[in-house]
């Protein structure tokens, strides 16, 4: 994780201060059909990243600093997590935080897929109870 970092590639100088974690999923594409029998492992991937995440969001938030964390749906695509691990991770993670008052937006290639859409309406649904 790196705090504070400046934003260089935008029209303002100096850019905005921004934390950025870089992290990676399990690779279960990679095992071809044996993918399924990674999921556990790779569902525990998947949590940590999300919630240690939003955890560093919440410790930005507690410093003065942006509340706003920005997430992409990691382990995707070429990298071959479910997406049902995906969302699956990213809703255990919002509602473990959900009284942190964070701005979490996820950002995505393209269109929300109806999965994640769903997990939205799930989290709303949770919150609300």
């Amino acid at each position: 994780m790196h705090s504070d970092v400046e934003v260089t590639d935008g029209v303002q100088s100096p850019g905005p201060l921004v934390s950025q974690i870089y992290y990676s999923a399990l690779p279960v594409a990679s095992a071809g059909h044996r993918g399924a029998l990674w999921s556990k492992f790779a569902r525990l991937v998947l949590d940590a990243a999300y919630e240690a995440t939003l955890l560093a969001g919440v410790l930005n938030a507690a410093r003065g600093a942006s509340n706003r964390v920005l997430r992409t749906r990691l382990g995707g695509d070429a990298v071959g997590n479910d997406d049902a691990w995906i969302d699956a991770g990213i809703l255990r993670a919002l509602l473990l935080v959900r009284d942190q008052h964070l701005e979490v937006k996820v950002v995505s290639y393209g269109a929300p897929s109806s999965g994640l859409r769903n997990m939205v309406q799930t989290f709303i649904e949770e919150t609300a109870s």
